[in-house]
């Protein structure tokens, strides 16, 4: 979807339109999902946080302002996000991350097993679960860009404005967050 109609969209929202509200939950209702289970493993709490995403989308649809720097997607993810570290902070659950194999191809959103289908790529068991423990025991300032880059592909830049912070830091804590697991796991190559 273009930039343009998705903030025409979110300006329709902003001024109370619940058809238009539709749209957008229908829109995002699925990669939301994914993104939100794919950080804390746990379909009950993705449910709730799905739900308060799109409350909280509501009741500050008044905050959004369309600019050229920001996009709806960027302001949804942000909330999001801020309620997935709000969640962790309270509970101190661990995310779990998923990879995607080298067609980009990802599990179903309809949020089965957090283990691969018979269908999918096969990954090493230890390979994966030591994957996931090396990027749970990434430092945070690596750990976040590095997950929404390399498991959500948000642009650098959009990362930039989801954490505030600059465009330069993110590509270098990337890159340092991949150093880190290309170390890590070298055994497994």
């Amino acid at each position: 979807m273009k930039k343009s109609s998705e903030k025409q969209l979110m300006n329709k929202v902003k001024k109370g339109c619940e058809r238009s509200f539709t749209a957008l939950y229908k829109r995002y209702k699925n990669p939301l999902q994914y993104f939100i289970y794919c950080r804390t493993g746990d379909r009950d709490a993705c449910e709730d946080l799905l739900q308060e995403t799109f409350l909280r989308i509501w009741k500050y649809r008044h905050t959004w302002q369309a600019r050229e720097d920001v996009t709806v997607k960027t302001w949804i993810y942000t909330i999001a996000l801020n309620l997935i570290f709000d969640e962790w902070t309270e509970s101190r659950k661990f995310f779990y991350i998923y990879i995607d194999d080298d067609t980009g191809d990802r599990p179903p959103v309809s949020l089965p097993d957090y283990r691969w289908s018979p269908d999918g790529p096969i990954i090493n068991d230890d390979l994966s679960a030591a994957l996931n423990r090396q990027i749970q025991n990434l430092p945070k300032h690596y750990r976040e860009p590095f997950i929404l880059r390399e498991f959500y592909l948000i642009s650098y830049q959009d990362i930039a404005r989801i954490l505030v912070i600059k465009h330069g830091t993110v590509k270098s804590r990337i890159n340092r967050a991949r150093e880190i697991l290309q170390y890590k796991l070298r055994h497994y190559a």
